[in-house]
């Protein structure tokens, strides 16, 4: 019995056995190669999904120069009551204070087929006064209007009356020449046409006096009425 290891105590501590060639533990190396591997491999796939514009990696990515965003312009469409508030301001610095109009003296209506065009109508000591006049896009004010007056004459205009008629209404003082001329001076007792004209400030004016007419193209002096008129157009 001397020397032996008893048969209880080796199935007690059984050896473990040998580890194979197949089953040793991965070393640092094998480590290594297996994650390179696996980042290859997701680089690979992330490339293919972009190439196939599955995954578009730009997108993925915060756009840090971002366009900035451009506001659409929004044209300025002028009511009735706001085109009667531009035509009143603006009449005070046209015409003689007495023929200043109340507002609500003034008859406004839009044009239908421009949205910035208007006609105002009204009467003041005892002369029918009418407008028409275009509200700028940008509301700033009128940048086109056609006032008029008319009244009763027995005589019509000349060189030497149109001035004196232009001051009767308008406040505003011509700059240019006065020129009196027929409409149509192949025919007697032609509608005589008076107009001076000047430029300002980018401004173009203009204050017509004329005889008006009751024959249509014979354009003949046959009514008592001649129109007063002053123009103006900004650039």
């Amino acid at each position: 019995m001397d020397g032996q290891i008893p048969t209880k105590a080796l199935s007690e501590n059984p050896v473990p056995p040998p580890i194979s060639s197949s089953e040793k533990p991965i070393g640092k190396k094998g480590f290594l190669f297996k994650i390179i591997f696996i980042v290859t491999l997701i680089v690979i796939l992330f490339g293919v999904l972009n190439y196939f514009n599955i995954l578009n990696l730009p997108q993925l990515s915060p756009n840090k120069s971002k366009a900035p965003i451009q506001k659409q312009f929004t044209p300025f469409v002028p009511t009735v009551d706001s085109a009667k508030k531009e035509l009143i301001e603006a009449l005070p610095k046209i015409l003689n204070p007495s023929l200043i109009p109340d507002s609500t003296d003034v008859i406004i209506t839009q044009n239908n087929q421009n949205a910035q065009g208007f006609t105002g109508i009204w009467t003041v000591n005892e002369s029918t006064a009418s407008a028409l006049f275009q509200v700028s896009p940008d509301s700033k004010g009128i940048n086109q209007l056609h006032l008029s007056f008319k009244k009763n004459q027995t005589t019509p205009p000349s060189i030497t009356t149109a001035p004196t008629l232009s001051s009767t209404y308008l406040s505003v003082v011509p700059k240019g020449k006065w020129e009196c001329k027929p409409l149509n001076p192949s025919i007697a007792n032609s509608i005589t046409y008076c107009e001076n004209f000047w430029e300002e400030n980018g401004i173009k004016s203009r204050v017509v006096v004329q005889g008006l007419f009751t024959q249509g193209p014979a354009l003949v002096n046959k009514s008592p009425i001649i129109s007063i008129s002053y123009l103006q157009q900004s650039r």
